[in-house]
């Protein structure tokens, strides 16, 4: 890991940020592969799905009901 081109090249394949984040705890739910188990709530009918969905986990789904 002294080769820092290599070092860049490999770090460059990982995540950084994860896709699915709960909206309350703002716990990981997905990752690469599902972490835990959440809830997709799709509030409005648009077109642009990433804008209009909220993520809970079945946690704080618990908790609320």
């Amino acid at each position: 890991m002294n080769n820092k081109d290599l070092r860049k090249l490999i770090f460059s394949y990982l995540r950084k940020y994860p896709k699915k984040v709960c909206f309350i705890c703002e716990r990981v739910c997905v990752w690469d592969k599902k972490v835990r188990d959440f809830l997709t709530v799709k509030l409005l009918q648009l077109e642009v799905d990433d804008l209009n969905k909220d993520v809970y986990c079945n946690d704080c789904i618990n908790s609320i009901l």
